[in-house]
């Protein structure tokens, strides 16, 4: 990866006066690449996407019409609230992160953790429906747990080669 470097032109006139320039790299997110060059993927993938971004739009689909709809449409289960919403949203993050393979997972969670704030935020103009801190907590967390055990499963099943 090449490196686009003033530095090298006004070196020279910082040794004339005396000053030793102070040269630092630049951080990976800032370095700027000839247009020639390709980067280089995050990693390779061995599955197929295609189906798990359909189960992972579908099943966000679901969680939306689940949390915005009437409360009596909601499956009950034996299980608290609480622990419904968390295994909701961490089925949902493992399926992104085996949707989106080649995405940094931080902008995985970022997104959503976003979704989870806004459908929640969306509860307080549905009638009949509360939203509340403590669900988000649940939401947020049980996405971002979902995310690490999506990305880290496929690397625990790797066939040996």
């Amino acid at each position: 990866m090449a490196i686009v470097d003033d530095h090298a032109a006004i070196a020279p006139e910082l040794r004339r006066l005396g000053r030793a320039p102070q040269v630092r790299p630049l951080p990976t997110f800032l370095q700027i690449t000839r247009d020639t060059e390709q980067p280089e993927p995050m990693r390779s993938t061995n599955h197929s996407t295609f189906g798990f971004r359909l189960v992972s739009l579908a099943l966000f689909a679901v969680i939306a019409l689940m949390t915005l709809g009437p409360v009596g449409g909601r499956p009950h289960t034996h299980l608290s609230p609480d622990f419904d919403r968390f295994a909701a949203y961490a089925l949902l993050g493992s399926f992104y992160a085996l949707a989106y393979p080649r995405w940094r997972l931080w902008i995985l969670a970022v997104c959503l953790v976003a979704a989870a704030g806004a459908l929640e935020w969306a509860q307080l103009y549905v009638p009949g429906r509360d939203a509340g801190l403590s669900d988000f907590v649940f939401k947020a967390v049980g996405a971002i747990i979902g995310l690490l055990a999506g990305r880290l499963l496929p690397r625990l099943f790797r066939p040996v080669t």
